[in-house]
């Protein structure tokens, strides 16, 4: 909340100083009066620019406890029904502007995971993990028995470019993905990806996108298995995966 309070601050004394900058444009900065800043105006101004922020704050609040409640729900059923009701139809596009549905993904395993490439800090740690359980599965079960799958919730700023460029840093096996707002937004709600944008910035690059921290392992014929929030270590995935695996494999092949 105080991060976000002083991000908004930040903006308040931006728009503070261009309001300023246009009233005295044709006077010396010496004999700007100070009392412009303070004027009705722009405490006006102030004021609703808080007023916005505390909202947008108490929804983002409240978005998260909707999550979190989501979370713990989706954990319940999984422990008694086997796998949550999760995923779904979508069509993106991949780094190279062909388009992508689920039932190109059929066949292998997928650890799919949504994020942004201006993410700071978060999803390069959770796109690490993945890529060293990636790498961790293969060894054991064989080359492409698992696919990582990176969907981009910033379709505004992550080109199929962009997202290359991005997961040039990670484990080349990933398939990065985007499509047009209304696209990931559908193919977020499937999966029950909670994200949001902030309605106030400065400009494209000047915001961060808040949202879910939780990779997604689907088998084969495309049916969503379990999830690994960012608690889950490397070694934690790395169990789950086997045990899901013997568990699909003993299904499949019952005779074996």
């Amino acid at each position: 909340f105080f991060f976000r309070v002083a991000m908004l601050s930040r903006r308040v004394r931006s728009l503070v100083h261009r309001q300023c900058g246009r009233r005295t444009a044709f006077t010396n900065k010496s004999d700007a009066p100070l009392s412009n800043i303070f004027s009705p105006k722009m405490l006006a101004l102030q004021a609703t620019l808080i007023t916005v922020g505390v909202g947008y704050t108490l929804y983002h609040n409240a978005k998260i406890r909707e999550w979190e409640q989501w979370e713990m729900n989706t954990s319940q059923n999984v422990s008694t029904s086997g796998r949550a009701d999760l995923g779904g139809p979508f069509c993106l596009v991949d780094c190279d502007g062909k388009p992508v549905t689920q039932a190109h993904l059929k066949g292998k395993w997928l650890l799919i995971y949504f994020g942004f490439t201006n993410c700071p800090e978060i999803c390069p740690a959770e796109m690490e993990k993945v890529s060293k359980a990636v790498d961790e599965v293969e060894a054991k079960y064989g080359e492409g028995t698992i696919l990582p799958v990176f969907i981009s919730i910033d379709p505004e700023r992550d080109s199929a470019g962009l997202i290359k460029e991005f997961l040039e840093d990670y484990n080349p096996k990933f398939v990065g993905l985007v499509g047009t707002p209304s696209q990931v937004e559908s193919c977020a709600r499937n999966w029950r990806v909670y994200y949001t944008v902030p309605d106030i910035y400065d400009s494209k690059d000047d915001y961060l996108v808040d949202h879910s921290i939780i990779t997604y392992l689907v088998n084969p014929r495309g049916e969503f298995l379990c999830f690994f929030s960012k608690e889950y270590t490397v070694r934690n995935i790395l169990n789950n995966i086997d045990k899901q695996m013997k568990k699909y494999n003993e299904k499949m092949n019952p005779f074996a």
